[in-house]
């Protein structure tokens, strides 16, 4: 994860998800597309806990996180994503602020439905829109434009959704990817595959 300070531990999961990140060995690219494996092995790593802060943990799957870290997303940003999903569990490409909120949701899989959304700040639930009828064991080609008044979402270049742009001006996003389960009892293994990714501005 990107983070504010170097100082603070960027491998990391949490103590309510069942895998532990790795650091990059659940991670290969092959023929030019990036995965990203969720494997069902115990391991013992790193977790935050929200009161005793970080500690190691013993969790039951392993995945990893992919950040994009020296390219800052802003205002007036397009990001576009070819992926698709395989297993039953969450698989993830957002763009997140170092501090986690805002972000906003390029798509999320839960393993049974698909979604888009943006959340403004920490104190604020994730606003979710359902992409009914989608199934992503094809690539599908997810874009989202961040502009000055709306945040759209397109799905092969058809909109699907629109909001009020409410992210804080001035805020900095970075393209994050990864995979994640809190209910480990129908958790597979699974993997997140990108086969491409670009980023552009739009002086409008």
């Amino acid at each position: 994860f990107v983070y504010p300070s170097k100082d603070f531990k960027a491998v990391h999961s949490y103590t309510n998800e069942v895998q532990a990140y790795v650091g990059g060995k659940n991670v290969e690219c092959v023929d030019g597309t990036l995965l990203i494996h969720t494997k069902k092995e115990k391991c013992n790593a790193a977790a935050w806990h929200p009161q005793k802060g970080m500690i190691m943990h013993d969790f039951e799957y392993t995945s990893d996180v992919v950040s994009k870290k020296d390219l800052e997303l802003t205002e007036g940003s397009v990001v576009q994503v070819k992926a698709r999903c395989r297993g039953f569990l969450n698989h993830g490409i957002y763009l997140r602020s170092a501090n986690h909120a805002p972000f906003i949701s390029v798509f999320n899989y839960t393993g049974l439905k698909m979604y888009c959304g943006v959340k403004n700040n920490a104190n604020e639930a994730e606003q979710l829109f359902e992409l009914s009828g989608l199934q992503p064991i094809p690539y599908l080609i997810f874009t989202v434009y961040w502009g000055k008044d709306e945040i759209v979402w397109y799905v092969n270049n058809l909109e699907v959704h629109r909001v009020k742009n409410t992210i804080p001006k001035g805020e900095k996003l970075y393209l994050t990817m990864y995979s994640f389960q809190f209910n480990g009892k129908y958790t597979t293994e699974g993997t997140l595959e990108v086969d491409w990714v670009k980023a552009f501005k739009i002086n409008a």
